[in-house]
């Protein structure tokens, strides 16, 4: 079994340690060692070619290295720690390294092997020994800038050295080396320098640095270096070699180059215009106006094509002329922006937007690329083309119109539609071609020609969409006939001038039907007053705007004496809070009517009942006002208490007759028992006296037991009959009552019941009471239990009806049920065992708590044999 122990891990910050780190397991057979995990930094330096190493034993990883076999035996068996440098070539990369490898025995079974690689220290100590008389001569021709310093000394400089800091080498050799670094950088660069000299080992992990030093020449001026140190051994003790290049124009230039990035970035970024840069196909750098105008973010823009967004029918011409543009850009060739190219491209909703955009060449990150500009005149496209709909629709709506629309300037008449033309028998050609007055009747003709030049005039100082003017016109028609036209007149611009458009509708047919309402009225006014039903008209706070007469003497009043009160005046007061929260209700949710029954209180005190019915209409003046029409049901409300008086007559009577039944029946169940009991009390008498043999004497006595405990389950269920268990809802999940019952049931019935289930998956939750449903499943069980003797199967099927209800069969394969007493078994007290044990009420309970659950269940016989009970209950909303 191979594993290891978590503690290694907490201990030695396994996992996240720059140090390379192994873990080996020995193993007995055969004697060996198993490679069973390394950290990140193994696999970082093997670039994850150690992966395939996981689990490779010892003897074959370093079969050509016996002595790292050796030193692997020895530390586990010597439990012991220790270090050995070594050369090695490293598989996975097929590198020699110098390494500095820790063993370490970490109980009960491992091997913990750390390297630190020392190749560059090692070949650095090497070439110091080989050339230490020739390093003089070399570090003096060096360019950069070379300080070896121990603790706080400098012990060696070279003459770059020297001329990077303005001080000579006598001065630097005699100075600390902190001296030369500016104030701001002082401390930190001091703490790091003593902090890497004071390790034990220069081949620690994290002994090299590199930073970018300001230093303080002796001038006073300041310089920036590129300063690289690593621990060496010089003269034979440890002290920290340092280069370094003086970097104070190229930080400049770099400094300078960030700022102008930054400047372009920040004005680009503040262009409402897009703008992209992109070299072949890649886009290297997009601002927010690009990700706004194509709904793209920028990073999917950065991952996308340039072309990608270009609407398919133009994306090959753009291609084009980008490669075009930049092959201009490499070759350094001139080149003409080009400008303003009016394209159209794809948003990542999918609608298309149009723009116009210029592209040119640039340098962006030392390299020729292309740069796009593109301002988005999707707006202006889009008027255009309204512009030209809306000249093209105005035609085609005028010409489809059924009213006549004319446009005249002056006098002049400038457009007609199809349908001016068929209303008056003219032409368009003659319509055009006559003054606009010449169709008008002359007794309206100065009035229509003073309105149509009052509206021209109006139009040189006010706003177009402020002049509007309406007047019933009389037309004589080309045939001599004579039309009435509802005219509106406007100002619009036709042809760039000022123009009145009329738009015309022909009202002579409503003119007719005017004359006709007229005459409707006064018949209405005969109707309503004359109507023997009673009529109101009330406003929304309930006052009385009109009554007919007919209602007001039904109520003993004069309709004077009932206007301009409010109708509750009238309402008898048991009902007023019915009829002002349903009117109210009525009023505010706007509905269209309401039927409602109530009382009226008569002048002479008497009340009447009324069927109301309350309608919303609309008034002369615009008004929301109700008309409220009363019929008096007074006679039929007294038919109807004297019918309900005589149903409860009827209901009491059926009460006890009911009564009787159920005490007759609970009678006749009750002596049954008690006479058995009785006559088997006498037996045992007898028994007693004559000392008949035990065996007969038990079996008297286990009877009076049966019969005792029948009546007294008897009286259980007749309590729980009359006074039921207080259901307790709550959510309930149908399968885990339904399993529980059917483990309890399995394991007290094991030898005779083997009971399944057939659960449907993911039904909805019910609401119910948990005793109750169990009281019913159990019911059921019990009676399957009683209608078989032995190898009985009782099987729990759930599933969804079609009315969503959730469906629960329960089926036996026992003796069944007779046809004819399956339509009775839910009767209370009636039984359909063969020895009518039992109570009969058991499934009477069971559906009055199903039927409180607004559930159904009912009973059916199954083939072979058996009984199914099925019982519906509705979902939990």
């Amino acid at each position: 079994m191979i594993s290891y122990n978590p503690e290694i891990l907490k201990s030695l910050y396994y996992k996240h340690s720059p140090i390379p780190t192994y873990i080996w397991q020995k193993i007995s057979d055969p004697d060996d060692f198993i490679l069973i995990d390394f950290n990140n930094a193994a696999n970082y330096i093997t670039n994850g070619k150690i992966e395939k190493f996981r689990r490779i034993r010892l003897t074959q990883l370093y079969a050509a290295n016996p002595e790292i076999q050796k030193e692997m035996y020895s530390c586990f068996r010597d439990q012991s720690t220790f270090d050995r440098e070594l050369s090695y070539k490293f598989q996975t990369s097929g590198e020699t390294k110098y390494l500095l490898v820790k063993y370490a025995y970490v109980e009960p079974c491992f091997i913990l092997v750390q390297t630190i690689d020392r190749t560059q220290h090692k070949m650095a100590a090497e070439a110091l020994r080989k050339s230490e008389q020739r390093f003089g001569s070399l570090t003096e021709l060096l360019t950069a800038a070379i300080f070896i310093f121990q603790g706080h000394k400098n012990v060696y400089v070279n003459t770059a050295a020297s001329e990077i800091t303005g001080y000579s080498k006598e001065e630097l050799l005699s100075m600390k080396f902190w001296e030369v670094i500016h104030p701001d950088m002082r401390d930190d660069i001091r703490e790091a320098g003593l902090s890497n000299q004071a390790k034990d080992n220069i081949s620690e992990e994290s002994d090299y640095t590199r930073n970018e030093v300001k230093i303080l020449r002796k001038d006073g001026k300041t310089r920036w270096l590129l300063f690289s140190n690593g621990q060496i051994e010089y003269n034979g003790h440890s002290a920290r070699l340092g280069t370094a290049f003086d970097i104070t124009d190229h930080k400049k230039a770099r400094e300078e180059a960030r700022e102008k990035e930054e400047q372009f970035r920040q004005l680009t970024e503040l262009l409402p215009a897009s703008v992209i840069i992109f070299n072949e196909n890649k886009i290297c750098y997009v601002n927010a106006a690009t990700s706004q105008m194509t709904g793209y973010s920028k990073d999917e823009l950065l991952d996308m094509n340039f072309w990608d967004p270009f609407h398919p029918n133009m994306r090959e011409s753009m291609k084009q002329t980008g490669h075009q543009v930049l092959e201009a850009a490499r070759n350094n060739e001139p080149f003409l922006p080009v400008k303003q190219v009016e394209l159209s491209f794809v948003r990542k909703d999918g609608s298309v937007r149009w723009g116009y955009c210029t592209i040119d060449k640039i340098h962006f990150n030392g390299k020729p690329t292309i740069i796009s500009t593109t301002i988005d005149i999707t707006e202006t496209k889009i008027a255009q083309q309204e512009l030209q709909e809306r000249n093209e629709r105005f035609r085609i709506l005028t010409e489809v119109l059924p009213t006549p629309i004319i446009i005249f300037q002056g006098t002049k008449t400038v457009y007609v539609n199809s349908a001016a033309s068929e209303a008056t028998g003219y032409t368009k050609d003659e319509l055009l071609a006559m003054n606009f007055w010449d169709t008008i009747a002359p007794e309206m003709k100065d009035d229509i020609n003073k309105r149509g030049l009052n509206l021209l005039e109006r139009a040189k100082n006010e706003d177009h969409s402020n002049i509007r003017a309406r007047r019933d016109v009389k037309i004589y028609c080309k045939d001599g006939s004579r039309i009435w036209m509802a005219c509106s007149l406007g100002i619009i611009l036709f042809n760039g001038k000022p123009a009145v458009l009329v738009s015309a509708l022909d009202i002579s047919e409503s003119k007719r039907m005017k004359d006709e309402l007229a005459i409707k009225k006064e018949e209405f006014q005969l109707l309503y007053e004359e109507n023997p039903a009673m009529y109101f008209t009330v406003d929304q706070a309930g006052i009385i705007l009109s009554v007919n007469k007919f209602g007001a003497q039904q109520l003993g009043y004069i309709p004077t004496d009932m206007m301009g009160k409010s109708l509750i005046e009238w309402i008898h007061p048991e009902d007023l809070d019915t009829f002002s929260h349903a009117y109210h209700n009525f009023i505010d949710a706007d509905e269209d009517l309401l039927h409602m029954e109530l009382r009226f209180v008569k002048a002479d005190g008497s009340e009447i009942s009324v069927k109301q019915m309350i309608r919303s209409i609309v008034s002369k003046a615009g008004d929301a006002i109700s008309l409220i029409v009363c019929e008096d049901i007074s006679q039929l409300k007294q038919t109807q208490r004297e019918n309900e008086l005589l149903s409860l007559k009827r209901a009491e009577t059926d009460k006890l007759v009911t009564l009787g039944q159920f005490t007759a029946a609970i009678t006749h169940e009750i002596n049954n028992p008690l006479d058995v009991i009785l006559s088997l009390s006498y037996l045992l008498k007898n028994g007693i006296e004559k000392q008949i043999n035990s065996v007969e004497l038990l079996e008297f006595v286990d009877k009076i037991k049966q019969q005792t405990h029948r009546i007294h389950s008897m009286a259980k269920d007749i309590l729980t009959y009359v006074k039921p268990h207080q259901l307790k809802f709550e959510v309930l999940e149908i399968h885990q009552i339904l399993q529980k019952i059917a483990h309890q049931y399995q394991d007290m019935y094991r030898r005779k019941l083997t009971v399944q289930t057939d659960f449907a998956f993911d039904l909805p939750y019910i609401k119910g009471d948990p005793m109750g449903l169990e009281l019913v499943f159990r019911n059921i069980l019990q009676n399957s239990i009683e209608a078989f003797t032995e190898n009985g199967q009782v099987t729990i099927k759930t599933k969804l009806a079609e009315n969503e209800h959730i469906e629960i069969q329960i089926t036996d394969n026992g003796i069944g049920i007779d046809g004819e007493k399956i339509t009775r078994i839910f009767e209370p007290f009636f039984t359909a065992r063969q020895n009518e044990s039992g109570t009969g009420l058991g499934l009477t309970i069971c559906k009055k708590i199903v039927e409180q659950h607004n559930g159904n269940i009912f009973a059916s016989n199954v083939e072979p044999s058996g009984t199914r009970m099925t019982i519906l209950l509705p979902p939990f909303r």
